[in-house]
């Protein structure tokens, strides 16, 4: 089974449950009040997670900045590298992630 992400998941449920509520109306206006309810709560769960995916492309971006970061220090062996070089190349990436962490607080 392949695993899909959250929101993909739920937008397909959302659809499966707008059909079937369509076809529940005409049997069941009570069912059909169900189903209303339940896209409704749906929408809001797909709703939060959209800022998520947001976040998570900021992470990787970050994540990859980091990589390039740390290959360079890596690279650099005996070179001597100031502290406020290292700095420089560092504190656009916290303050990034302390963004991203704002962000993510508010959701959660």
């Amino acid at each position: 089974m392949i695993k899909k992400p959250p929101f993909v998941v739920l937008s397909k449920i959302s659809d499966q449950i707008a059909r079937l509520e369509t076809e529940v109306a005409v049997a069941s206006p009570t069912l059909a009040n169900v189903y209303n309810d339940l896209q409704c709560q749906i929408d809001v769960v797909v709703a939060n997670l959209e800022p998520l995916q947001t976040i998570s492309g900021h992470i990787e971006i970050v994540e990859r900045s980091m990589e390039t970061i740390l290959d360079f220090l890596s690279s650099s062996g005996d070179k001597s590298i100031s502290a406020a070089n290292v700095y420089s190349l560092l504190e656009p990436l916290h303050a990034k992630i302390h963004q991203q962490g704002e962000q993510l607080r508010k959701i959660v």
